[in-house]
């Protein structure tokens, strides 16, 4: 409960910032219908069909998508993880600027990990679904043991592949920890995104860009959750120095 208690107290603490990245998911679905519009792409609302039948104009889509998104999550996360470091953040241009670079090429990494083998079940026999299925637990624990590369990064500026391995390092003995930090707030949107699509069932555009929305929503909170994990888990191991003696 510690750890969602800081990221609540984040959430109230830059909640304008917060507001600020809700638009803009909803301006960036707004975008990415336009540009699915322009690349003469049928039904957008179905993505993984697009993404199987129309693959290089899918991927160039979601390419801008995630700039934009790598921009402001950069921020966010810098924003976020220096208050609870040294309790001064930075403006979030700063972390967003400094920060977007690095963001992006992750954000790409760990979306061909998780969505490569969800494309190849689409065209593939069902012989080899336990195969997949296998390798996508895989990337999730990979994916869970690199989830604070970013907090990691952005103290100290260490570069991305040490900050990569720092994180490989320090989330040792919390992957279950880390999960479930993560999946109860998805659960708890579960019946929220239902009630939204339940609402809004007559309009798909309007469930699209709610969808968007709550999704918005649950990326914020774990970057909050990251953030506080990562402050914590740091705060836990000046403390054992200190007690063997040891400079943090």
């Amino acid at each position: 409960m510690n750890i969602y208690r800081k990221t609540w107290n984040l959430f109230v603490k830059f909640k304008t910032e917060i507001i600020v990245y809700a638009a803009v998911c909803l301006i960036t679905s707004a975008l990415y219908l336009f540009i699915c519009g322009m690349l003469g792409l049928s039904n957008p609302y179905v993505p993984t069909e697009l993404l199987r039948t129309n693959t290089m104009k899918m991927l160039t889509v979601y390419a801008f998508g995630t700039m934009i998104n790598a921009w402001f999550t950069a921020g966010i996360a810098g924003k976020f993880t220096a208050e609870l470091l040294t309790g001064a953040p930075r403006e979030i241009r700063y972390y967003a600027n400094g920060w977007f670079l690095q963001k992006f090429t992750a954000d790409i990494i760990f979306a061909c990990a998780i969505y490569t083998p969800v494309l190849l079940l689409s065209v593939i026999s069902l012989g080899i679904y336990t195969g997949f299925a296998v390798w996508f637990v895989f990337c999730v624990w990979f994916c869970v043991r690199l989830s604070l590369w970013l907090n990691a990064s952005l103290d100290g500026d260490p570069g991305f592949i040490a900050a990569m391995k720092r994180s490989f390092v320090i989330t040792r003995g919390h992957v279950m920890r880390i999960i479930t930090l993560c999946l109860v707030p998805m659960i708890v949107f579960v019946p929220i995104n239902w009630l939204l699509r339940k609402a809004l069932a007559s309009n798909v555009t309007a469930v699209f860009f709610a969808n968007s929305l709550v999704n918005g929503i649950v990326s914020v909170i774990f970057l909050g959750v990251f953030a506080s994990l990562y402050a914590d888990i740091k705060s836990a191991a000046n403390a054992a120095r200190t007690d063997n003696g040891t400079v943090a």
